[in-house]
């Protein structure tokens, strides 16, 4: 029997360069050197040796993102984006998708293409403490993470069969939160959406994640809208009176 290997999501990059200093972080989306895709900002050419890097410099890519064991050595006529990764990440491959500070180079993989199970952690923040759950609630100012799925939306493969938002409580921002979901409808009408939520939000009408995604009816669609899980068992944090 095969043994199964736990994939490195997070990490720091050995090398950056060309990033604004107008931003603190980028979403990229990894592309072959070959690809014919029409280009988007966030497009970086992968590259994985030294030869690779050079082909991608010659097919006029401004952005590269390179997996090596070596510090890479560009041209001085090479004025674009550069983040290079160690080996261990060598599973990175066409169409993912990667979030990226500027200044501490840490990294994390927000979606991968070729899996069929692919999640946004959307806030490490709830107002409920599980006894079963895997994430206990945080309190921290991670609002930023919206904003970076928001972005990283139109990049996401159009034949991506399921998306998950998970948290932390998803309805924490349940404004912002919703405003992402109608997004993901319109740019993904026919990927199946999951919502990890403890369904307390679902009291104010006005957070319904159902009705607020619900695609318009269409009869050569078998697309469901979104669809809400919540915990069974669950117990309020001290002194909650909501």
């Amino acid at each position: 029997m095969g043994s199964c290997m736990t994939l490195p999501l997070y990490g720091t990059a050995s090398q950056s360069k060309g990033f604004s200093s107008n931003k603190a972080r980028s979403v990229l989306r990894l592309r072959s050197i070959e690809s014919n895709a029409e280009r988007h900002v966030a497009d970086f050419a992968l590259a994985r040796t030294p030869e690779e890097v050079q082909r991608a410099i010659v097919a006029d890519w401004p952005s590269i993102f390179v997996i090596a064991d070596s510090p890479i050595d560009l041209p001085g006529t090479f004025k674009g984006r550069l983040v290079a990764v160690p080996p261990k990440y060598d599973y990175l491959a066409d169409g993912d998708i990667i979030g990226f500070d500027h200044v501490s180079r840490k990294f994390r993989t927000l979606y991968r293409r070729n899996s069929a199970h692919n999640s946004f952690l959307v806030t490490e923040r709830c107002n409920n403490y599980c006894l079963m759950c895997s994430q206990p609630p945080k309190d921290v100012d991670d609002r930023w993470i919206l904003s970076e799925i928001k972005e990283s939306l139109p990049l996401v493969d159009s034949a991506t069969r399921a998306l998950t938002f998970t948290g932390g409580e998803t309805l924490s921002d349940w404004e912002d939160f919703i405003a992402v979901l109608k997004e993901c409808r319109d740019h993904l009408p026919g990927t199946e959406i999951q919502v990890l939520t403890n369904g307390r939000a679902f009291a104010d009408s006005r957070k319904n994640v159902i009705a607020a995604t619900r695609r318009p009816p269409a009869a050569d669609s078998l697309q469901p809208d979104a669809r809400a899980s919540v915990a069974a068992y669950a117990r309020s944090l001290p002194n909650e009176t909501n």
